[in-house]
């Protein structure tokens, strides 16, 4: 049921409540409040696609007992000057004493109806066992389930299932910075020679696609709850390619959330410097509609969708979709589609792991 409205204020989140909000949710991000206010700050104050922060806190008897937060992020169709800001649901929190009352969706309508004049779609791709019930009974519609293709040594997984079951396992060794021929890895970004890789792609079809310019490159990478690793490779003295890796806590997994290229074979290169180092015991990217030439340069060194990794997740983690729903609270069939696409198909999206809240 829903919580009753003389016992919740529900409200627009502001900074003056930063420090309720980050001891509320201090279980879901971790137990430094330095680093879960900085990680407030970036995703929500700091957002440069949005004048305020989005998101709503439940008050009851003066204190914030619920947050639910809207991760804001510029989309484009390629080649086209169409833009839209998607809002990814996340950070959705209710305080144990607080459960069981409706809050959680009482909060998502309140940002409905407060945000559906200036928004259009919601696309989640955080979603967990626990919060896809909620979502389903809000409207929302599975887009595709999240599957990854792992590259992994038997030893390697070994070790990775081994240090996710033990506190005392030593984690990850380092990696090693520097230049490997014509790729150089990096624990830094170059928004700007990034911006331009992406510009110079090509496109076969109109899809919805995040807006990577250098703006998004200067902030994305702020988030202090996470720790990427950058891989460039060179051609004729010009970056061709980028790849960003997000590292698992221990470093034992490394998520490829971000890529850019021209050329397949620049892809491959970065691939194999990160394989042939052994950067990871298990390398892994969402296997959401890759493009066909990142796909053959991924199999051919030895990743895939089954195998004993799959079987892994499945029963650890389990396997839940993107959801995805129009903004509006009652909304008819033509609010599914934006610029003629309908956004409940995949084929319309180009998703990475980089769009996410959760990232």
């Amino acid at each position: 049921m829903q919580a009753p409205k003389h016992e919740y204020d529900i409200i627009r989140y502001r900074s003056e409540l930063a420090s309720e909000v980050t001891e509320l949710l201090s279980d879901f991000w971790g137990g430094d409040p330095e680093v879960n206010r900085a990680y407030l700050r970036w995703k929500y104050e700091d957002n440069p696609y949005t004048d305020r922060p989005l998101a709503f806190v439940a008050v009851h008897g003066g204190k914030v007992k619920g947050f639910r937060g809207y991760f804001a992020l510029r989309w484009h169709i390629p080649q086209t000057d169409f833009r839209i800001v998607v809002l990814s649901p996340g950070d959705t929190f209710v305080h144990p004493d607080h459960r069981r009352t409706g809050l959680s969706v009482a909060m998502g309508k309140t940002a409905m109806k407060a945000y559906e004049r200036e928004y259009k779609v919601f696309l989640n791709l955080s979603a967990t066992e626990s919060s896809v019930p909620g979502y389903l009974k809000m409207g929302f519609v599975p887009l595709v389930p999240k599957i990854y293709l792992n590259q992994y040594t038997f030893r390697g997984l070994m070790r990775f299932v081994l240090a996710r079951k033990t506190q005392s396992w030593a984690p990850q060794r380092e990696i090693r910075l520097g230049e490997f021929g014509s790729v150089v890895v990096s624990d830094q970004p170059r928004p700007e020679e990034m911006a331009q890789i992406v510009s110079r792609q090509q496109w076969d079809r109109p899809r919805l696609a995040p807006f990577k310019d250098e703006v998004f490159f200067q902030w994305r990478f702020n988030n202090k709850l996470k720790k990427y690793m950058f891989y460039y490779c060179s051609k004729e003295h010009t970056t061709a390619a980028y790849m960003v890796v997000r590292l698992s806590p221990n470093g034992h997994r490394g998520y490829i959330i971000d890529e850019a290229f021209c050329d397949e074979r620049a892809m491959e290169s970065m691939l194999r410097v990160a394989l042939e180092h052994k950067h990871f015991d298990v390398f892994s990217i969402y296997d959401l509609r890759l493009d066909k030439d990142i796909v053959q340069s991924l199999k051919g060194l030895g990743f895939r969708a089954g195998g004993l990794m799959r079987l892994f997740e499945k029963r650890t983690r389990g396997e839940w979709p993107l959801l995805v729903r129009p903004v509006k609270q009652e909304y008819s069939e033509d609010d599914w589609f934006v610029k003629g696409m309908d956004v409940r198909q995949a084929e319309n999206w180009h998703i990475r792991e980089i769009c996410s809240d959760n990232v």
